[in-house]
């Protein structure tokens, strides 16, 4: 699988192993709705790859992931119910459904805070 192309993740497919690094380090790799959708079908896409035996994730940077970007999934939203709804559903697929449920072994490789 080489066409992955993202805003907010690099992923590279490496001896059976699939790197997902989060890639937004001015942010320290704060979740956005953006990233939400984009870790759904990344996430989705591997799960079905059966060259992929490994999923890693990181962060670029200096940090693995400061959490939720609360300007951009909160207040930006404020005036977007709709979209408020979409983000939020975005970000419980991405852990709950695609993430805690993934079929193969997933490691966080944690950095920096």
């Amino acid at each position: 699988m080489s066409d992955f192309d993202y805003e907010n993740e690099l992923v590279e497919i490496k001896d059976q192993a699939a790197w997902v690094t989060l890639n937004r380090p001015e942010k320290r790799n704060a979740m956005c709705p953006a990233l939400c959708y984009e870790m759904v079908d990344v996430l989705t896409r591997l799960a079905g790859d059966d060259d992929i035996r490994v999923l890693v994730l990181t962060g670029a940077g200096e940090a693995y992931s400061a959490g939720m970007d609360l300007k951009l999934f909160f207040r930006a939203l404020d005036d977007d119910p709709a979209e408020k709804t979409r983000a939020r559903e975005a970000d419980r697929a991405r852990n709950w459904q695609k993430l805690s449920s993934f079929p193969k072994p997933n490691i966080a490789m944690v950095n920096g805070y």
